[in-house]
This record gives C-alpha cells, sequence and structure tokens, in this order.
C-alpha cells in the first residue's frame, strides 16, 4: 500500500535529527518515489532545499516526465541515472512508474484531440510495440483515467467531452486525503507531547536522588568556608 508507505515515510522524515543529513537524503528519496508510485507529482519546493538540491536532481528529472506524461525522456533519464538509482535501492520502483506516464501522456492526447489514431497514440507515447496502444487505452478507459471509445473498425480513439471534474468525487478525494493527513499529524503531535503527571517514576527518582546530592555537596562546601576572623 504506497498510501502508508507514503505516512512512515513522512513521520521518519518529521522526527529525523536536522544532523542526520544522510538518513534525511535517503528518506526523501524514498518520500519522492514513493509520491510518483501514488499517482501524485511532487511539487518543485520539495527539491529545493540547499543540502539536498545536489542529491535529488534526478528525481526531479523524473517528476518532470511524469509531469508531462513524456514516456521517452523518462526512460532516457532512468537509463542515465541508473548506476544512482541502484546505489538508493530505488531503481526498480522507478520502472514501475513507467505505467503512471503512460496514463499521463495518454490522458494529455485525449484532452488535445477528439479523434486521433492508434498508431498516432503510439508515436506520440514513445511506445515500442503498437499492439500494446489498443490494450493500454482500453485499459485507461475502463480505469477512468481518460472518457473515450475505441473505434475498431477505423483503428482510432474518440474522445468524450471534457467533464467538469467538480461534477465528480475527485474533490471529495482529494479534501479527504488532506483532512486524513492533518489528522495523523495532530494524533502524532499530541503522542508526543510530554506532561507533567506522567513522568517515569524511576526518573524522577533519580532525580530527586540527584538534587539531594548536590544540595548536600553545597553544605558541606559551606561549612568548610566558616572561618573564625577572631583568631587572625
Amino acid at each position: 500500500d504506497y498510501g502508508t508507505a507514503i505516512q512512515y515515510a513522512i513521520q521518519a522524515l518529521r522526527k529525523a535529527p536536522e544532523r542526520a543529513l544522510g538518513f534525511r537524503i535517503a528518506a526523501t528519496k524514498l518520500f519522492l518515489t514513493l509520491q510518483l508510485l501514488n499517482g501524485e507529482t511532487p511539487s518543485r519546493s520539495e527539491f529545493l532545499d540547499s543540502q539536498m538540491k545536489d542529491a535529488l536532481y534526478p528525481y526531479m528529472q523524473l517528476t518532470s516526465c511524469v509531469r508531462f506524461g513524456n514516456l521517452g525522456r523518462f526512460m532516457s533519464l532512468v537509463k542515465q541515472f541508473q548506476e544512482t538509482l541502484e546505489h538508493d535501492k530505488t531503481y526498480t520502483l522507478i520502472l514501475r512508474i513507467r505505467q503512471n506516464v503512460i496514463r499521463t501522456g495518454l490522458k494529455h492526447i485525449c484532452q488535445a484531440y477528439s479523434r486521433i489514431s492508434l498508431s498516432d497514440i503510439c508515436v506520440k507515447l514513445s511506445l515500442e510495440n503498437p499492439d500494446d496502444v489498443e490494450y493500454i487505452v482500453s485499459k485507461a478507459i475502463r480505469e477512468g483515467v481518460v472518457t473515450a471509445t475505441i473505434d475498431h473498425e477505423a483503428g482510432t480513439v474518440n474522445t468524450s467531452d471534457t467533464v467538469d471534474v467538480y461534477s465528480t468525487t475527485e474533490p471529495l478525494q482529494a479534501f479527504q486525503k488532506r483532512i486524513a493527513f492533518l489528522n495523523d499529524v495532530h494524533a502524532d503531535a499530541k503522542r508526543a507531547l510530554r506532561y507533567v503527571g506522567t513522568a517515569d517514576p524511576d526518573l524522577e527518582a533519580e532525580r530527586q536522588k540527584r538534587e539531594r546530592e548536590e544540595l548536600g555537596m553545597a553544605v558541606d562546601i559551606d561549612d568548610g568556608m566558616d572561618v573564625d576572623f577572631s583568631e587572625i
């Protein structure tokens, strides 16, 4: 479940100390990869941290390809940064993002054309096998990624009129996701609070013992400093 994994990554980043730069970089790379796998597009601001900017450069380039559905450039970048991705142990996860790039590219094509041939879709998506196009389009229609129909005889895809997103449940799902995230943050903050009345008894006893010892040492020092000035 990518959603659950994202929550774990967020908690790890929130609790990581500032000086643990290596851990924060590794956790951020995994977090960005999981976002892409979950169909989300990380904002550009997440790549601009001065301490992590260079380390996150490959992921920023890959995110740009996902945003625009550019499969050809995406696969080229995966090959270019393969050694880095394998070192980060995210290479196999990045390869799974290919399907999301195809969906995004297909969605952009259907928004731009009311009618387009399957062969043209194959060229625009930079697919290697033209025979896979019909299956990919039909799957996208079935999953609700695009609203279109396939004319098998003519070999074309006919898109329907653009649907008003506010007439669908998509805004509701987006708000629900944000509310759930904020509730998790609130719950984590409450668990992290330290209440005075719930202190550990052993630690409290140790603290009181240490205070008594320090008080005793202070009294001894004061006694040792008493001097009878009449004898001087």
